[in-house]
């Protein structure tokens, strides 16, 4: 059932002088192929004011309205899932048969929250000697989400599907490379019945964000993006008393133990270290091989990077796109450069192709000193640094070395072991044996440290953005 049968929808028609625009180019192509007005700030408080306005008829709805709409959502993705991942491979690079899978992770998401949502959302009874006693979950109000553009639909679902159901508005800031996603996003929103005004995309230029934040009619901020991203919007919205999560940076070390079966070891860590052309923040980035084992692990290792061919995205065999951004892969290969200054060792890759699109090469580094600078950063792209270990102690300190502490993993024979060393003695929100971290709707994602507060999905998660109150009845 559309929800907009039961509430109006209301339009603001006011327009202000539209700033400048901003243009979306191919990664592989390097040519324009979308072009967007910025909003202006006051244009982004109509926004605000109009999120206000229909947030509560949004929220006494009855749930079941609600949850009817986000299933005709997740309905609408899979129906239009090739058109969504054809403009996601035209913006951000990554290979169309990973936009799709996307497009589908996110629509399942959808349609499995309209179904769980209601167990998960609950109201929880609590026995004591006296009285009734029972926990409920109440909107927060109007919720922003600034998103990045690695995955451009699943980054924004994540965040919307569950604060939409709670009875929240929802605003959403992309990453001004994938604003027609968002745009697109937003009118699949509205075509499922999701009333004008409940979801908005923000077409805004980031230096204008701490105007949206500070503005009093938005209740919490949800960002994914950088460690200096989060502490200056945590700046901001801490100032102003707002909820905030933030998913930030990783640099996740996986442990390579004596025991560990290497040919598994090898290609799960290349799989997750080429994943999205190693654009994502989950993504094996460090690698912590036991001294006995290191040789042979990187044979393995450094065959299975080789082995990923890139290409033209929209082409079913390339195995890996360009990078999202021309800065971006100067800044990957800067670091690359900083990382063999830094004692590092080159083993393949480590070069930009001659050829057009922002390609990088998959590379492996050896042996980067783990008290220099660049060890401590994040390489966001196809970049490797493996380093080795002698005793656990040290495969330990050096995997709790960063500033980071997102994801983690160990590879092992003994997994009851390994598990029960990955949650005492590694300091992440998450970690993962004999495999790679993958995110997934029924369990909590999120880190500490640079790596951000939180969570999202789950039922961690989806209350982030909740009034957690208590009713006691005497």
């Amino acid at each position: 059932m559309k929800a907009s049968n039961k509430m109006r929808n209301k339009r603001r028609r006011t327009r202000r002088p539209i700033m400048r625009e901003i243009q979306s180019i191919n990664p592989f192509t390097e040519d324009v192929v979308w072009s967007h007005e910025l909003l202006s700030p006051e244009d982004a408080d109509q926004k605000v004011d109009l999120s206000f306005e229909v947030q509560k008829p949004w929220a006494r709805l009855e749930e079941s309205d609600r949850l009817g709409c986000i299933q005709n959502l997740g309905n609408l993705l899979l129906e239009k899932k090739s058109e969504f991942a054809r403009v996601i491979t035209f913006e951000m690079g990554k290979t169309f048969a990973s936009a799709l899978a996307e497009v589908e992770k996110s629509a399942n998401m959808f349609l499995y929250l309209s179904e769980h949502f209601p167990k998960w959302n609950s109201y929880n009874e609590i026995e004591m000697p006296s009285g009734k006693h029972r926990v409920t979950f109440q909107p927060l109000g109007v919720t922003l989400g600034i998103m990045p553009w690695n995955f451009p639909l699943w980054q924004a679902a994540r965040f919307a599907a569950p604060s939409l159901a709670l009875g929240n508005s929802v605003l959403l800031k992309p990453a001004s490379n994938v604003f027609q996603s968002s745009k697109l996003f937003e009118e699949l929103a509205l075509e499922a019945g999701i009333p004008e005004g409940v979801y908005q995309h923000l077409s805004l230029d980031s230096r204008h964000m701490d105007h949206v934040i500070q503005n009093q009619k938005l209740a919490g901020v949800s960002l994914t993006g950088s460690a200096s991203a989060g502490k200056k919007v945590g700046e901001i919205a801490g100032a102003q008393m707002k909820k905030m999560v933030f998913e930030l940076g990783g640099s996740d070390p996986y442990i390579i133990m004596e025991d560990a079966d290497l040919d598994l070891a090898a290609s799960k860590c290349a799989e997750s270290r080429l994943l999205n052309s190693g654009q994502s923040c989950i993504c094996a980035k460090r690698f912590i091989v036991h001294e006995k084992v290191k040789e042979e692990f990187l044979e393995l290792f450094v065959k299975e990077m080789k082995h990923k061919t890139f290409g033209d995205p929209m082409e079913e065999s390339t195995g890996m796109g360009p990078m999202a951004r021309k800065d971006l892969r100067l800044d990957l290969h800067d670091q690359v450069k900083r990382a063999v200054k830094a004692g590092g060792e080159i083993l393949t890759g480590g070069s930009i192709p001659d050829r057009h699109g922002y390609f990088y090469p998959p590379t492996v580094l050896v042996d980067v000193d783990p008290q220099s600078s660049i060890y401590q950063q994040e390489f966001f792209g196809p970049v490797a640094l493996v380093n080795s270990y002698s005793n656990e102690d040290e495969a330990f300190e050096l995997a709790n070395s960063t500033p980071f502490g997102l994801g983690s993993g160990i590879f092992s024979h003994d997994r009851e072991r390994a598990g029960h060393l990955a949650e005492t003695r590694i300091h992440s929100g998450m970690s993962v044996i004999n495999d790679y971290l993958r995110s997934d709707v029924r369990l909590p994602f999120g880190g500490v440290k640079d790596s951000g507060f939180g969570r999202e999905l789950s039922p961690f998660g989806i209350h982030e953005f909740a009034n957690v109150k208590t009713v006691s009845i005497y």
